[in-house]
């Protein structure tokens, strides 16, 4: 029942009707929640009981950063060395279960500092590593579960957005912009997350043109360390020597670049990117992976030129393929059914 159902509900009743109720729900109510609750304060001084509310809002919402900083540095080093996991003199059998709550404070305390100045920084930073342990924490234990993220309750992608929203608010550039596909190709991800996912949040998060031309500038730098092998040790690539995980990595961070550039309105220039680059099996797997990407941004002319350019080519398309061809020739539009 909702508050203002609730006091409709109540408007009904009389004086006396409305007493007999309070004891009888003050009866329902367990003592260890009264307690908890403050009910007997409440109901002996009830502007009282409000100005304390108040006070102790106005108390959370102020956040002492120096002493955050503590705490989250300290519980990120416990973390990273399996102490809530494993016995130890450092973290007690009691409070290694908590450790779910204590991150989902971290993470709202750390949104109520504002983006701007020095303190914003720093409580992006605290977000921002925290961010990278819970990754770490899907592919090594550190806590007692292999998903980190739907313990405390918030998906992989949601987390990663307000920490992109919180670092490009504060201006996007060549350092951020790499940062974040870092992030991306190089952090573990949970069993609920697809590495897509996290390159769509970091598209839909670059606003103007400049940004999205830095980060075109910036996927082709990366995918062409990948492709010639000369990324450093240095830039800590997690997957620089597993040859499948670096082609995946080398297609995302193209499908990336052609999604920017379609969202550009630069279509010939994504599609040719995109033939140009992408590992494929197969010619037709790729003319495939092409046809579908155009599919989804409803360029109708570019997909029939695409497949009919293939068929001279000598490449022959899957039956789903050219099923969509011959209803969109008949049809002049893609069909919506084929999709659901």
């Amino acid at each position: 029942m909702r508050v203002t159902e609730l006091r409709e509900l109540l408007e009904k009743y009389s004086k006396d009707d409305l007493s007999k109720m309070m004891i009888e729900l003050y009866k329902a109510i367990p003592k260890k929640v009264r307690d908890e609750k403050e009910i007997d304060g409440m109901l002996q001084d009830f502007q009282q009981y409000k100005e304390a509310e108040k006070i102790k809002k106005e108390k959370e919402k102020h956040v002492d950063l120096n002493d955050l900083e503590r705490e989250i540095t300290q519980f990120i080093q416990n973390a990273y060395k399996q102490n809530y996991i494993a016995p130890n003199r450092y973290v007690s059998k009691k409070e290694r279960p908590k450790w779910r709550f204590k991150v989902k404070s971290y993470i709202k305390q750390l949104q109520q500092v504002p983006v701007e100045g020095n303190e914003g920084k720093r409580a992006t930073d605290l977000l921002d590593a925290l961010y990278e342990m819970l990754c770490y924490g899907c592919g090594y234990y550190i806590f007692n579960t292999d998903n980190p993220f739907r313990s405390i309750g918030m998906e992989q992608v949601e987390l990663f957005d307000i920490l992109l929203k919180r670092k490009f608010s504060m201006g996007i550039n060549k350092e951020t912009i790499s940062s974040a596909l870092k992030q991306i190709i190089n952090y573990h991800l949970d069993m609920d997350t697809l590495r897509s996912s996290l390159f769509n949040v970091f598209i839909a998060n670059l606003r103007t043109v400049d940004a999205k031309e830095i980060a075109i500038e910036q996927c082709h730098h990366f995918l062409m360390g990948l492709k010639q092998r000369t990324i450093t040790p240095e830039e800590t690539w997690v997957w620089k020597d597993d040859e499948y995980s670096r082609e995946r990595n080398i297609n995302e961070l193209i499908e990336t670049v052609f999604k920017l550039k379609m969202e550009l309105c630069e279509y010939e220039s994504a599609i040719r990117y995109f033939k140009s680059n992408i590992q494929e099996e197969s010619k037709e797997d790729a003319l495939f992976s092409l046809l579908n990407k155009l599919k989804t941004y409803n360029q109708k002319d570019y997909w029939l030129r695409e497949y009919e350019e293939a068929i001279k080519k000598g490449i022959r398309p899957r039956e789903e393929l050219q099923f969509t061809y011959q209803y969109l020739k008949e049809n002049g539009e893609f069909n919506i059914d084929e999709d659901m």
